[in-house]
């Protein structure tokens, strides 16, 4: 589970970097264990996502 003070970031490759929908990021909340350390997230259809501290 992503803690609430760190934002996704995501985009896919062939498109500019934009926002993820809130819904896609609780899917990926949902689904995913993530290494905090890494900071960034590889998703199954290609996107890359990058976690941001908000904090």
């Amino acid at each position: 589970v992503i803690p609430s003070r760190w934002r996704l970031n995501g985009f896919l490759p062939e498109h500019s970097n934009v926002d993820l929908a809130s819904e896609l990021i609780e899917q990926i909340r949902a689904e995913m264990a993530i290494d905090m350390n890494a900071k960034v997230i590889h998703t199954a259809n290609g996107m890359v996502c990058n976690l941001i501290d908000q904090a």
